[in-house]
């Protein structure tokens, strides 16, 4: 196996099980137990929900591309991926860390 086909086929599973990790700790238990959401549990269901639907779509192209490089070059466009989707992780994380600081999270005092 070509270098190209194997980060392209581990960027894959990377974007998947990121998908996963995002899923198990912010989407799986959200809100409260009598179902009340505050801002930021609606926010953060939003922007996860947004975040799983990209890495997933990016992901099937990861493996499209894993697929494709025994038959074409995919050098450059598999470069442009990766650094399209660490832009998006960077970008989804400050968005989630600026919702933390000014969304209301139900903590009361």
């Amino acid at each position: 196996m070509t270098t190209k086909r194997v980060l392209s086929f581990a960027f894959a599973i990377i974007s998947l099980l990121l998908s996963l990790f995002v899923y198990t700790t912010y989407l799986y238990q959200l809100g409260f137990p009598d179902g009340h959401l505050t801002d930021l549990d609606r926010a953060t269901n939003t922007l996860g929900n947004i975040f799983i639907g990209v890495s997933v779509a990016i992901s099937v192209c990861f493996f499209y591309l894993g697929w494709m490089a025994s038959r074409k070059n995919i050098s450059k466009i598999l470069y442009i991926l990766i650094v399209l989707y660490m832009i998006f992780v960077i970008i989804t994380c400050c968005i989630h860390y600026y919702q933390s600081l000014y969304l209301d999270s139900g903590i009361g005092g």
